[in-house]
């Protein structure tokens, strides 16, 4: 079993030796950009991140 996260969480992606920063905001991305990858419709994205069907919000990812 490993340690705990320092901080409660903070500093998890250090902790973790990710090469990048982790935000609340990760799980997020990965799951829509995840989902296209698999030939997802946008429906199906859009539904998977909660968001609106013909929303413009998606296309960052």
């Amino acid at each position: 079993m490993t340690a705990p996260a320092p901080g409660g969480g903070r500093g998890l992606g250090r902790w973790a030796e990710l090469s990048f920063r982790p935000t609340g905001h990760s799980p997020c991305r990965g799951l829509a950009i995840s989902s296209k990858r698999a030939d997802n419709d946008r429906k199906v994205i859009a539904k998977q991140g909660g968001w609106v069907e013909n929303t413009a919000a998606m296309e960052g990812y």
